[in-house]
Order: structure tokens, then sequence, then C-alpha cells
């Protein structure tokens, strides 16, 4: 099942980011973690092509979905990456509609979108099929495509933003949501929790998924209770760092 089938089926989906560690080896262990998903971060991150292309190959053996968090809402950067074998799209700072739009354009094939035809179908997991016209199809409905709210003007055009049957859900950027408000890293304060909710009301009145990249269990439980269903955790090389403090410090006690 693909990821986007998981999300149309109202499962409550689990990923974690990798910024620095974007290399075969890693999957097997996020895979045997449980999570669904990983994104690879190629916004802040130094993935290139061939990362997202090698990771991609090592996990078609498992079921877990690579995400790439594109550079941009460009047609260079998401295309592309789909045609390295990506299961789907984060898209960072969609605040209208227009950007949406524009986004699914990227991303999906004819008539949904404006997507090259550049098939690898080797590459992807949406495979195999008859014909590359049956490919387009279920390329389009197995193609996941996330976005993300990271400001104010976002939460105002949310209803608008998710209006789209292609976009498959929404998470929140705390950080630079919080740092458009001028407050950056203060994730209980309470303009910026009613924008989250907000958000998040849409989106349950859109069957839509919600979600906050979080590296906080504390801020992942309050949502949680509130009906998050998209939960994205810290990174890869956060959780390496964390455990290995923590082994470290047993170790000297």
């Amino acid at each position: 099942m693909s990821l986007r089938e998981k999300i149309k089926a109202g499962s409550r989906i689990t990923g974690t980011m990798i910024h620095d560690f974007a290399r075969p080896a890693i999957i097997p262990i996020i895979a045997d973690a449980g999570f669904d998903f990983v994104i690879i971060d190629q916004e802040h991150g130094p993935a290139s092509y061939q990362d997202v292309q090698d990771v991609v190959i090592a996990a078609k053996p498992y079921d877990l979905a690579i995400l790439v968090r594109s550079t941009k809402n460009d047609y260079e950067y998401m295309a592309r990456v789909l045609d390295m074998g990506a299961d789907g799209l984060l898209i960072p700072h969609v605040d209208t509609p227009e950007e949406a739009r524009r986004a699914v354009s990227c991303a999906k094939y004819p008539p949904a979108g404006n997507r090259s035809y550049g098939i690898r179908q080797f590459l992807s997991k949406f495979g195999p099929v008859s014909s590359s016209a049956e490919y387009i199809k279920v390329a389009n409905e197995k193609t996941t495509i996330l976005v993300q709210a990271e400001s104010p003007e976002s939460a105002r055009n949310i209803d608008a933003i998710i209006s789209s049957p292609w976009i498959d859900g929404v998470v929140v950027g705390p950080s630079d949501f919080t740092m458009s408000m001028g407050i950056l890293g203060q994730y209980k304060d309470e303009k910026f929790v009613k924008y989250c909710d907000e958000i998040l009301a849409a989106c349950k009145k859109a069957n839509k998924p919600f979600g906050i990249h979080s590296t906080s269990m504390e801020i992942v439980e309050t949502w949680k209770k509130k009906g998050q269903n998209i939960f994205i955790y810290s990174t890869v090389s956060n959780m390496l760092r964390e455990k290995a403090i923590e082994v470290a410090g047993k170790l000297r006690s």
C-alpha cells in the first residue's frame, strides 16, 4: 500500500527527516524501526539527486515511503526528484492557493498536472504496469503531496490551499512559522497555537490529515490529543545525537 493510500484510508502515519545521512545504509534501520516514511531534506540538507535515487533503490524492498522536501516549489526541483523514484513531496512555504496549484502542476502528470514524460519505472514502487499510459495513471494516484504551512498567511488561506483533491495533507513547520511571527521557538504562544488550531480544524473539515514537525514528545502528545495524524518526529541526526548522549552518560555514571 502506498503512503497516499494509507492517508486515504485514514491511517496515522509516522516518519522522520534526513538532513545529513541520505545514504542507503540508513534505510533498513528506519524501516525496521517501523516508520511509514522518511523525508530527505533538500531544502536545508546536502542530498543530491543521486543520493535521492540511491535511497529510493535501497527502500524498494521495504514498506517505507521516500518523500523529498524540495528546495522550493518549482518544477525543476520537484519533478526531478520524482523522476529519481521518490514516492512524494513535502513542499515548503505554501502560503497561497496559487502555490498549492503550482505544486500539483509540477508533481502530477496530465490531466491532473503538467509533469513531463520522463518515466523511469524501474525506480519507483508504482510498477510494474502494462503500459506507460497505465503508469502515468497509477503514479498520479499514488504520488503523495504534503504542503507545509509556515506563516500566518498560510493559515488564513488554508481552506483554499487544501481544496485540491491532489493535496494530501498539511504539515506545520513550527520554526519558520514562529520566526515569521517574531517569536521563534515559542511553540506554546497563544497566537501560534490559535493558527495551528485553525489549520487543524480546516483539515478535519476537508478530511485531510494534519501534522506538526516536532522534536518534542510533549508537543507530539499535545497535538495527538487534538487530532494530529501525520507525525514527523525530529531528524535522524538528532535522534542519533540524543541516544549517543544518553548512552555515553550511562557509561560514565
